[in-house]
Formats: C-alpha cells, structure tokens, sequence
C-alpha cells in the first residue's frame, strides 16, 4: 500500500464493502449450486424515497438441513407483474440459478404474484413446470381473521376505539404520564396504549393485552379529567360499555390461540406436516368457545337472563337481555367466520400437492397396524401426478420427471415397513430422511428427491419481512438518497454477513484488490 494513499474516501469504503458482499454472494451460490432443488420468496415493498423494491431470499437444503438465504434487493420501477417476473429471470441469469432446480416459490398471495393467467408464479412456472406456488401461511392466517371481522360494524367500532385510544395519549406526554400514575395506584404494570395498525386481530395482541390489564386505570383516568374533555367523557362511556367489555374479553380468549399459530407459521422453517395440526388444534380449540365461553369471557357475561347489572374489575357494569342476546349473536357469527375462513385458506384435502407432502413425516405410522398397506397411498398418487412425470416448459423444452413414479410406490412401502420395524423418529420430515438418506439412501433414491422437495417449500415470507426491516434500517430519512445498489450490497452484509471474528477477511481483500480503485492521494505535507 503507496505511503500516499488513505482509503478514506467514500468511493474507498464502497469498494470495499462491494468486496465483502461479492463474496457473501459467491458463498450463497455455490449453496444454490449443491442443493438439489430451491425456492424463491418474494415481497414488494416500498422504501423511504418511495422506490419499488423486490426483497428476494432463497430456500435451499445444505447438508440435508433446509436454510434462509437472502438473495438481492431489487429495484423496480412498477409493481406489474411482467415487470416483476423480467427482474426475477435477470436475477437467475446474473447469478446462474438454475429453473430447473427451482421447485417452489413463495408470495404474500398478492393476485400480482399468483394470479392463474398473469401472475408472476405463473410466468415463472412456464420455464420451471415442476414449481409449486405457496401463499404464505402467516399471511393466509392474516386474512383468515381480517375476514372474520368484516361484515360485522360492532368489530370495526371496537377497532375504532383502540386506535382512538391510542392516539388519544400518544399525542400528549402529560396524558401518558399521568395514566402511568393511575396504573400505580391501582398496581397495574405500567404499559403503553398500544397503535392498532388494522384489523388483522393477532397483529394487535399486545394492544388487547395492555387494555385488558390496565382497564380500571383508564376507567379512573378518565373519570377524573374535566367535563370539557369530550373525548375522555366519551372513552369513560365506551369503556364501561357492556358490549366494548364483553368484545374485549371475547378476543382474550380467541386471539391468543391464533397468534400461538401465527408465531408458529412465522419460523424460519415450518415442517408441512406441522402445517395441518397446527390447523386442525387451532379449530379445536375455536370451535370448543362456541359451546362454553372462554376464561376471559366467563368473567363478564352474567349467568342469568334477567341480570340488569354485571360486576367487572370493581365497577357496575349496566346491562339488558337484549345487549347480552345482541353480544352473544355476533360472538357466533365472528367465531363460525373464523372457523369458515380457516377451512377455506388450510382445507385438508389429500390432492392438494402442499398438503400431500405432509405423508412424509410418517407422523401416524405406528398407529396404522392393519392399514399399513394403504397408509398415505391417496398422497403419495398427488404427489407423483406432479412430480412423477416429465413436463415441457412453455416453450417446448422437454423437462424430465422429477421421480420414477413406480420406484417410488415401491419404495413407500418399503419406508413404512422399515420405519415401524426399526423405530425410527417419526413426525418431522427433515430428522426422518436424514436418518434415511445416511443408511437407506440406496433403496429410496426417489422419495429422498420428494423429501428434498418438501423441505425446501416456502411455507411462508417471513424472510422477506425480516429483510424490510433491514432495509429501512439502512436506509432511513437520514439516508434517503441511498442508492439500489449500494443498498442491496449494505443489506447483504446486514443479512448475510457473519460476525467479524469469523468472516474471512483475506478472500474479500482478495476480491478488492483485483478491482479497478481510484487512489486518493494525501494533499498533507
């Protein structure tokens, strides 16, 4: 290095970050390269400057354990679904994916994405005819609730309060400061009112939570402002409403249970066989509510029909058999619209090709006996009806089946027989075919393929949020005239980049030192 040169410039530091993500980058391909099948996840998003930006992250199996790569942020200049799919294909060819390989690819559900005739999964699938487009289950389960709510008006009122509520205290640091002593008094934790962004019911949990917990605290904060506040006067009305109480109550006991879900659906790698119990409790536990109410519920709804009053957290709470009736008429109709939206969004149906690779964990084998011969025979004929065949791309290229669909009917019988007689860890599909892949990998050559493919199916975007985030870390308001490529080399290093004891520094500067630099050159004497 020239006595005179300072790499203190801007230009320096870039190149050398450029250096540092180009082998980020060059780590993931080669990933991308060894696994035998991916999947794409996209999400649009828009930025600080207000650019159309593509969030792409790739699932892919190393070592037989499926794994979260961020792939590149993309920037576009529209939202269409041509556009969409022109950057997706650029981004495969500039990093030399192969559609072959490209077995699956996940959305939030948008019609820009999977639309049947137009849709980006659908331009995708012309070149990759094996691809299985998955609406993302966090954002189903979002919609699933979202639905629920619609058509009911006392719903959107309640929405209506809590974000009243919010900005009621958010906007005045006296207010808040003065609710905090109330919540003192009456020993309450001291916590926020809480934005409620919409009315994805789960999305606002902690607002419910914090409401719930700390409802004598507001009662009496608003309660002892002046009569010349007219919002507190009202909120003091609303709040000791029978019908605001007994709705609050009722999402204590129904959102809990769907966020248990939600959280699940968001881990980095949910198991498809995890997907449909996780569904089936859920409704369980939804549909059991219909019949006899909730822990929450219990302690507001009075137990005979002529009560004209109800005692609740220390206060007399009014109320009528018609508002108990009216209360009680839309407690049904929301629980039967959530469990009509869950069987609508996550049907068991064996020939839907997501669901049919939930066979793979062979969860209730052991229970079979008898029917052994037949277990799972429904699923693997879905699965084999996509996979077992050979498929042309739209253009007329020839693509060959995935799995030799009568090896693999051998071998399923096999698998069940040798699972069962060996015991083997049933219930997940990544440990179980791990375990095959090592000692039977001779006998289930094409089942190991579908394993493969299953595990790499994305069940859902929760990537891609997680790589909004980054991207609004980085560029901020402060940082706005960001550009696309600086910030998809930053967000790689963000994402991607390990920490610095055990980066390998060497092979970056490698990289840096065979670019082009411009020198800067010390003025100083």
């Amino acid at each position: 290095m020239g006595g005179n040169a300072t790499y203190q410039s801007h230009q320096s530091a870039e190149g050398m970050q450029d250096a540092i993500a180009t082998v980020l980058k060059s780590n993931i391909d080669k990933l991308v390269e060894a696994s035998p099948f991916f999947s794409q996840l996209i999400d649009e998003s828009t930025d600080v400057s207000n650019h159309e930006n593509l969030v792409v992250y790739v699932k892919l199996l190393n070592e037989f354990k499926p794994e979260l790569h961020f792939l590149e942020n993309i920037n576009v200049r529209d939202g269409k679904a041509e556009t969409i799919t022109t950057a997706v294909n650029l981004l495969m060819e500039r990093r030399n994916l192969h559609k072959a390989k490209m077995t699956g690819f996940g959305s939030d559900g948008a019609s820009v994405m999977t639309g049947k005739n137009n849709g980006v999964s659908k331009r995708i699938k012309d070149d990759s005819p094996f691809l299985v487009s998955i609406h993302c289950m966090a954002h189903r389960l979002a919609l699933c609730t979202s639905q629920a709510a619609n058509g009911i008006p006392y719903l959107a009122k309640f929405k209506e309060i809590l974000t009243a509520l919010y900005h009621y205290f958010d906007k005045s640091a006296l207010r808040a400061q003065s609710l905090a002593e109330f919540q003192k008094i009456f020993e309450h934790p001291e916590l926020k009112i809480k934005e409620v962004f919409d009315i994805r019911w789960f999305s606002f949990y902690g607002a419910l939570e914090t409401l719930h917990c700390t409802w004598q605290s507001l009662v009496a904060y608003m309660e002892s402002q002046p009569n010349s506040d007219d919002k507190a006067r009202a909120f003091k009305k609303s709040l000791k409403e029978f019908n605001f109480i007994a709705t609050l109550c009722m999402m204590m006991d129904v959102i809990p249970i769907l966020t248990f879900m939600s959280l699940a659906f968001q881990k980095e790698h949910v198991e498809l066989a995890s997907v449909q119990a996780m569904v089936k409790s859920t409704i369980t536990q939804i549909t059991a509510l219909k019949s006899k109410n909730g822990k929450f519920l219990s302690e507001i709804l009075p137990s005979q029909d002529d009560v004209s009053e109800v005692k609740w957290r220390e206060n007399t709470i009014k109320v009528t058999a018609r508002e108990v009736q009216q209360f009680e008429s839309m407690k049904f109709k929301f629980l039967d619209n959530v469990l009509l939206n869950l069987d609508k969004r996550f049907p068991v149906d064996s020939t839907n090709v997501v669901n049919a690779f939930g066979i793979l964990s062979l969860r209730n084998v052991h229970f079979q006996n008898e029917n052994l011969s037949t277990y799972g025979n429904e699923e693997l004929e879905t699965l084999l009806s996509h996979y077992g065949s050979a498929k042309k791309t739209q253009s007329g290229k020839d693509v060959p089946a995935v799995v030799d669909a009568e090896k693999c009917r051998f071998e399923w019988n096999f698998v069940k027989e040798l699972v069962v007689r060996e015991h083997y860890p049933v219930g997940h599909i990544a440990e179980l075919w791990k375990m095959l892949a090592t000692h039977h990998s001779g006998e289930v050559q094409n089942l190991l393929k579908l394993s493969q493919v299953a595990l790499v199916l994305p069940t859902n975007t929760a990537g891609c949020e997680r790589g909004f985030s980054a991207q609004n870390r980085i560029k901020n308001a402060l940082r706005n005239r960001l550009k696309a490529e600086r910030l998809d080399v930053l967000m790689t290093i963000d994402i991607e980049g390990p920490p610095s004891k055990d980066f390998d520094f060497s092979t970056a500067l490698d990289v840096w030192a065979r670019t082009n630099r411009r020198i800067v050159v010390s003025t100083s004497n």
